[in-house]
């Protein structure tokens, strides 16, 4: 689900320019369906994604290096409530 002031950014013509266009993942209704895992350094972080498995993304601390892939079957993981 999205707030009205994110799907308001998405609308626009120029949804591409805007870096804040997304929802803040602690906004998340669902709990427990997201992984924080942080490398042995502590710079880098990778998300998992429980809900939509195949989902990771990857942040570099204090950069603006970040990405996301998502190879998965496009299966959404409806048994996650009864895993939890």
């Amino acid at each position: 689900m999205q707030t009205l002031e994110k799907k308001s950014f998405i609308n626009r013509d120029d949804a591409i320019f805007h870096l804040n266009f997304m929802d803040d993942i602690t906004q998340d209704n669902t709990k427990g369906t997201w992984s924080f895992q942080l490398d042995s350094t502590g710079t880098n972080a990778l998300v998992k994604s429980f809900l939509w498995p195949g989902y990771y993304a990857y942040h570099t601390v204090h950069t603006n290096m970040f990405g996301g892939v998502y190879i998965g079957y496009g299966i959404k993981n409806n048994d996650l409530p009864f895993m939890l």
